[in-house]
C-alpha cells in the first residue's frame, strides 16, 4: 500500500555558542466451497454445452480461414484458485495458456470446442460412484473450485488498465499470440490471421513490429477498442493483450509518428508554478507537447536572434525536463496536465558548436547573460539547467565555471544551477569493452566542476531491445549501474569538489561487438522533436539524466515555493542511495564517489515525508566571525581609555534532532536510517587556476554513545579544559558509522551521509553541530563578520514507527530536555 504523503518539517537552531575548530507467511489454503455434485455437474457441462453451440452457429467468414482452435477462459469460484496443470489434456491437444493473477481465471488452448477431457472430469465428480481411496470424489480440487467455462473474450484476455485506456483512443498494444522460438509455424499461422484481419477492418492498420518470445509470439499493433474487440472474435491465436511496454510503446510512437496524430491538449501550469531553465540550442515554440508550458524564449548567441531550436537538442531536453517518460502518455491519453513552466535560452545553434573555440570564449558572458534575461522577464522560482559542456585539458577552475560559481552565489541568495557531467565520446570502444572501469579515467567536462553547481551524471536505466531490430547487439550497461558513456571526477583531481552529486537515468548504449550505439530506441527517452515532420525525438545520456534532475527540482519547489534554492539542490543529494550495481561496479568509496556521487536519488524522499520518515529542514546562517567585547589584555593604565575591545570569534550552531526516545527504545532493534545533508553555496575567489571560498562548513553529530558535553568538547576546542585530557577523550569519542564519512563528505558544498543501525542508538535527542571553516573572506577586514546561509536536512526512517508525528509535535511546541 502507497504511503501517504506529509509536509516536509521546519527546524530550528536550538544553541549557537562560540567556537574554535580542532561522522511471509503464505496465505492458508481456503477450504473447498460447499457443492451439490449433481447440480454442479449439470452446471458445468451446460456452459460446455453452450460453448460448444456457439462455435456450431458462427456464420460463414466469421472468423479467419485459417482459424481453427478455440480459446477458452475457466473461472474459479470467488476466492478460490484453480489447479491449472489439471486442465491440461495432451490428448486433446488442450494447453494451459497461463493464468490471471488477479482474478485467477485460466485460458485454455484448445484444438476443439467439446473439451472432451475436461467433460470427463466433471462427470466424474458427479458420480457418487467414484472416489478416490481416501474417499474424496474425482478431481475434486479441480472441478469443485470451477464456476464456469466459456469462450475467452475481451475481458478476459486483458487487464481493466488496458480496456480503460483504449476508452481514450487507439494505443499501441502488446498482442500475445500462439508460437514462439519452438514453435515457428504456429507464429507464422499467427502473423496470417492477424494480417488478415486488420487488413480487413482498416487498410492502414498493420503490424508495426513482432517479437517471438520462447513461448509465444507478440505483435505490436495500434488499434481502437472496438477493432481490438473485432480482432479478438476473428481469429484463434490471441492469449493476451496490453498496453506496450513504456520503452516499446513510446520506441513505436518515435518509429511511427508521421502517422500518428499528433493533435493533443496540454493545459498550462499555475502562474506561480517554477520555472526550468534550459540553455541549451533553443526550443521548438509550436511543438503541442511544451508550447503551452513555455514561458519565455530567448537567445543569447551574438547576431541571432531567433530563439527556435534548429537543432533538435534543447527541444528534446524540454521534453524530457517537462514530461519525464509521460510522453507516450500524454499522447495515448490525447493531452494532459503540465506542472510547471518550461523557458529557453538559446546558448548553442548545434551540439558540435560545443567544441568551438571561438564559441566557448563567448560562453561566459553569455551564460550570465542568460540568466539575467530570463530573470526580468518574470516568473520564478528558477531551475537554471544545462547540459552544453565542453571536454578541458586539466580539471581546474575556467571562466565558465567562474561564471557559473557567481550566478550561483547570487550575493547570498542562491541560485539552482544544474549541469551535466559530460558524455564520453559514443564511438570510444575501449571504454564499452572495458566497461565500467576506464569510466574512471574520462573526466567530467567544463563547467561541471563548478563547486556550486548541482553536477548531474547518468545511470544505466533501460535495457528492453527493440523486437527485431539489432539482433547482434546487447545493453552494456545493468539496469541500476552507471551509464557506459557518463564521465567521472579524476583522482588527481584533489581541488575539485565530490562530483557529480547525483545520478539520474540516461538510458543505455548497445554494443554488437564492433560499435556501441547509444541511438537504439528502446535504450533512449521518448521526447519532443524540432522538426513539424517528425515531432518526436529520443534523448539520453547525461543530457537526459540532467533533464530528469530538473523535473526533480522543480517537483521539490512545487511541493514548497518557500524553499531556499540551497535546500533544493540538497535535498536532491538528500535523497540519493548508491544501488546494489554501483556498490558492485565500484567497491572502493573513493571511485564510487568519484563517478556515482551520493548516488540515484528518490523522489518520494526528496519531497515529502511519511508516518514512518521525517525529515527536518533547518535554514539558517553562519557569520564568518562574530565582534565581541572582550577585555583589553593588558589592561589600559590611564582611567578614561577604553577597558574593552572588538574580537572576532567563530560561531557553531547545533539543531536538536528531537526523535521520538520512547518510541525508539520500545523497539530497540528495529532498523533505522539516518541521512544528514548540509548544503550552501560559497562565494568562490579563483587565482592561479585554484578556487578559494570565502567561508566552509562541515557538520558532525553526537554519537551514539556520546553525551552531550563530550560531543561539543570533541569538535569544539574552546569547550576543553586546559590539560583535561580532552584531547584524548575526542580520540575515542565517535559519532556513528557514516557510510562515507566526515573526511570525504566534506569535500564539496553539499555534504551528505547515511548510516543505519538499532533504533536503540539513535534514541537520546542529539546534537548535529554546523561549524565554520575559514577562508578568503576572513582575510578582508570589510568580509569577516560575512553570514553564509546555510541548509541542513535531516531524515530518519523506521519501518513501522510512527516518527513523523512525535518529531512533528517536538519541533511545534519544543523539546524538554531531562538534566
Amino acid at each position: 500500500m502507497t504511503k501517504p504523503p506529509l509536509p516536509l518539517l521546519r527546524g530550528k537552531i536550538e544553541r549557537t555558542e562560540y567556537f574554535q575548530d580542532p561522522r511471509s507467511r503464505r496465505p492458508k489454503k481456503a477450504s473447498l466451497p460447499p457443492r451439490d455434485p449433481q447440480v454442479h455437474r449439470d452446471h458445468l457441462l451446460g456452459q460446455i454445452d453452450e460453448l460448444a453451440r456457439q462455435v456450431a452457429t458462427r456464420a460463414p467468414g466469421e472468423r479467419d480461414v485459417e482459424a481453427q482452435r478455440e480459446v477458452v477462459a475457466v473461472h474459479p469460484e470467488p476466492d478460490h484458485s484453480l489447479p491449472a496443470g489439471s486442465l491440461a489434456d495432451r490428448i486433446r491437444d488442450v494447453v494451459v495458456v497461463g493464468e490471471d493473477p488477479d482474478s485467477g481465471t485460466v485460458i485454455l488452448d484448445a484444438a476443439s470446442s467439446d473439451l472432451g477431457g475436461l467433460r470427463n472430469k466433471i462427470r466424474a465428480f458427479g458420480d457418487d460412484s467414484k472416489r478416490t481411496p481416501t474417499g474424496k470424489r474425482k478431481h475434486e480440487a479441480l472441478v469443485a473450485t470451477m464456476n464456469g467455462v466459456a469462450l475467452a473474450e475481451l475481458s478476459e484476455l486483458s487487464t481493466q488498465m488496458t480496456r480503460e485506456a483504449l476508452q481514450k483512443g487507439s494505443q499501441w498494444l502488446e498482442i500475445v499470440c500462439r508460437g514462439g522460438v519452438y514453435a515457428r509455424e504456429s507464429s507464422e499461422l499467427s502473423e496470417r490471421q492477424l494480417s488478415r484481419q486488420l487488413e480487413r477492418m482498416d487498410e492502414s492498420a498493420r503490424i508495426a513490429a513482432t517479437f517471438l518470445s520462447t513461448t509465444s509470439v507478440v505483435f505490436y499493433v495500434q488499434l481502437t477498442f472496438e477493432q481490438l474487440a473485432a480482432l479478438v472474435a476473428r481469429v484463434d491465436c490471441i492469449y493476451e493483450v496490453g498496453l506496450a511496454r513504456k520503452e516499446i510503446r513510446d520506441w513505436l510512437y518515435f518509429e511511427h509518428d508521421k502517422d500518428a496524430d499528433l493533435g493533443l491538449t496540454l493545459t498550462p501550469p499555475p502562474e506561480s508554478a517554477p520555472t526550468v531553465v534550459l540553455l541549451d540550442s533553443g526550443i521548438a515554440d509550436w511543438h503541442p507537447l511544451l508550447a503551452a508550458a513555455i514561458r519565455s524564449t530567448h537567445s543569447v548567441v551574438p547576431g541571432i536572434d531567433s530563439a527556435v531550436d534548429v537543432d533538435g537538442h534543447g527541444t528534446g531536453t524540454a521534453g524530457v525536463a517537462l514530461h519525464l517518460d509521460g510522453v507516450g502518455d500524454l499522447l495515448a491519453a490525447r493531452g494532459g496536465d503540465a506542472h510547471h513552466w518550461i523557458s529557453s535560452v538559446k546558448l548553442l545553434t548545434s551540439e558540435s558548436s560545443s567544441s568551438d573555440g571561438a564559441a566557448r570564449a563567448q560562453w561566459p558572458p553569455m551564460t550570465v547573460d542568460a540568466v539575467r534575461r530570463v530573470e526580468a522577464s518574470g516568473g520564478g522560482p528558477f531551475i537554471f539547467a544545462t547540459s552544453v559542456t565542453a571536454p578541458i585539458r586539466r580539471l581546474e577552475p575556467t571562466m565558465w565555471s567562474q561564471a557559473i560559481e557567481q550566478l550561483a552565489w547570487n550575493d547570498g541568495e542562491g541560485r539552482l544551477i544544474l549541469i551535466s557531467a559530460g558524455n564520453i565520446a559514443s564511438n570510444e570502444v575501449s571504454v564499452i569493452k572495458d566497461y565500467p572501469q576506464l569510466n574512471l579515467i574520462h573526466s567530467i567536462e567544463d563547467p561541471a566542476q563548478a563547486w556550486n553547481a548541482l553536477t548531474v551524471g547518468a545511470v544505466a536505466s533501460r535495457d528492453d531491445m527493440p523486437p527485431e531490430e539489432y539482433p547482434e547487439h546487447e545493453p552494456v550497461g545493468e539496469v541500476g549501474g552507471i551509464y557506459p558513456l557518463t564521465t567521472s571526477r579524476p583522482v588527481d583531481s584533489d581541488r575539485v569538489p565530490n562530483k557529480p552529486e547525483v545520478v539520474l537515468g540516461g538510458g543505455n548504449v548497445a554494443y554488437d561487438g564492433y560499435l556501441p550505439d547509444a541511438t537504439v530506441p528502446t535504450l533512449t527517452t521518448l521526447t519532443a522533436g524540432h522538426r513539424r515532420a517528425h515531432p518526436l525525438a529520443s534523448m539520453w545520456a547525461t543530457s537526459e539524466a540532467t533533464a530528469r534532475a530538473a523535473h526533480l527540482a522543480a517537483r521539490i519547489w512545487r511541493s514548497d515555493p518557500s524553499l531556499r534554492p540551497a535546500t533544493v539542490r540538497g535535498l536532491i543529494a538528500h535523497s540519493a542511495s548508491w544501488t546494489e550495481v554501483m556498490k558492485e561496479q565500484f567497491e572502493s568509496l573513493d571511485d564510487r564517489l568519484r563517478i556515482c556521487g551520493f548516488g540515484l536519488p528518490d523522489p518520494e524522499l526528496a519531497i515529502a515525508c511519511t508516518r514512518s520518515r521525517a525529515t527536518v529542514i533547518v535554514e539558517d546562517v553562519i557569520p564568518s566571525g562574530h565582534v565581541v567585547q572582550v577585555p583589553k589584555d593588558p589592561p589600559p593604565k590611564r582611567p578614561d581609555t577604553p577597558k574593552m575591545t572588538d574580537k572576532i570569534v567563530r560561531l557553531a550552531k547545533f539543531f536538536r534532532l528531537p526523535v521520538p526516545q520512547d518510541l525508539l527504545l520500545a523497539h530497540p532493534q528495529t532498523q533505522v536510517e539516518l541521512r544528514v545533508t548540509l548544503s550552501y553555496f560559497a562565494e568562490i575567489h579563483t587565482f592561479r587556476r585554484r578556487s578559494f571560498r570565502g567561508l566552509d562548513l562541515r557538520w558532525d553529530m553526537q554519537g551514539p554513545q556520546e553525551k552531550e558535553l563530550p560531543f561539543r568538547q570533541r569538535i569544539n576546542k574552546l569547550l576543553r579544559a586546559r590539560g583535561s585530557g580532552a584531547a584524548g577523550d575526542e580520540r575515542r569519542a565517535r559519532s556513528f558509522a557514516w557510510d562515507i564519512g566526515p573526511q570525504r563528505r566534506q569535500r564539496g558544498t553539499v555534504q551528505s551521509d547515511r548510516w543505519r543501525g538499532d533504533a536503540s542508538y539513535l534514541a537520546g535527542h542529539k546534537l548535529i553541530a554546523v561549524m565554520p571553516r575559514l577562508g578568503w573572506w576572513n582575510e578582508r577586514a570589510e568580509f569577516r563578520t560575512k553570514e553564509l546561509p546555510f541548509s541542513l536536512i535531516v531524515t530518519i526512517e523506521a519501518e513501522g514507527l510512527d516518527l513523523y508525528t512525535s518529531i512533528a509535535v517536538a519541533l511545534e511546541h519544543g523539546l524538554e530536555i531531562p538534566v
